[in-house]
């Protein structure tokens, strides 16, 4: 049932959801973290759906279930630790997506209004001054993009530190590299 509702949200443009329900129920902060609370949550009950269905098939779970454990120790010992990584993950990442729709809603005038400021803002009151004062724009969409840039870095950094294959293949490159340079040179390599 829940997934029946994801896909027919999905089925609608993200941004074009957004443009109409802001536009219907007016401007402002609330607003714009409702209508991207309400436009986000799809993601997420994917991957937490995708996740569950696997790690319940991976042999350790199905042993648990063997020997009688509880479905809520099953649940809270083998399943919910596998899903920290890529919701943690996927959090950060969706973040970039929510920084660059609000700057959206704002450079159109449905998102912060003013006294308020937002990048997206900032770039739409600079926008017609572009040729007289350029660094009106650029800064502000130099921030957008070293912010989003610098999220997705640590979204990455998270994924790497904190999925445990990602450790092991971390682990056998460096295991690799150290027995490359132990390794003595040959006679086709000396010369």
């Amino acid at each position: 049932m829940i997934m029946r509702a994801v896909d027919v949200q999905v089925a609608f443009p993200g941004l074009l959801m957004i443009l109409l329900i802001v536009s219907v129920v007016g401007p402002g902060l609330e607003t714009i973290i409702v209508v991207l609370a309400l436009t986000n949550w799809m993601i997420y009950a994917r991957v937490v759906r995708g996740i569950v269905l696997s790690v319940r098939q991976t042999a350790y779970v199905e042993a648990a279930e063997m020997i009688g454990c509880k479905p809520g120790r099953v649940v809270f010992k083998h399943i919910l630790p596998n899903l920290t990584s890529p919701l943690l993950t996927l959090g950060i990442l969706e973040f970039t997506n929510i920084v660059l729709a609000e700057a959206a809603m704002s450079f159109l005038g449905l998102g912060i209004q003013p006294p308020a400021t937002s990048w997206g803002l900032d770039v739409a009151n600079g926008k017609d001054y572009i040729f007289v004062a350029w660094w009106l724009i650029t800064f502000p969409g130099l921030c957008i993009s070293i912010t989003v840039l610098a999220i997705n870095l640590f979204a990455n950094w998270v994924r790497v530190t904190t999925d445990p294959q990602e450790r092991e293949k971390r682990f056998a490159r460096a295991k690799a590299v150290e027995r490359r340079r132990q390794r003595p040179a040959t006679t086709i390599e000396r010369a």
